[in-house]
């Protein structure tokens, strides 16, 4: 597969940048930050928040659809979690 990189747009490139150093770099960093202070335990429970606050973002804020298969999905998954960590 090839792809012609001298076509990607600045704009391409600097997202790119975004999720390389804003969201693996940074929120890498606060995560070990937040260990220093907080037991593990409390910290994994808002981990699995994070994509409930992540689908909220995306209906409300980006204007996405959460059909009904994705609600049941997600469901069943948070349901799974519920299971193994209790």
């Amino acid at each position: 597969m090839r792809f012609g990189y001298s076509l990607t747009t600045l704009a391409a490139w600097a997202t790119v940048a975004y999720m390389a150093l804003g969201l693996s770099l940074v929120v890498y960093v606060l995560w070990f930050w937040v260990l220093k202070y907080i037991d593990a335990s409390r910290i994994a429970v808002y981990h699995n928040v994070q994509p409930i606050i992540a689908t909220a973002v995306a209906v409300l804020w980006l204007g996405e659809t959460a059909g009904l298969v994705f609600i049941v999905g997600g469901v069943v998954i948070l349901a799974g979690l519920i299971v193994t960590e209790t």
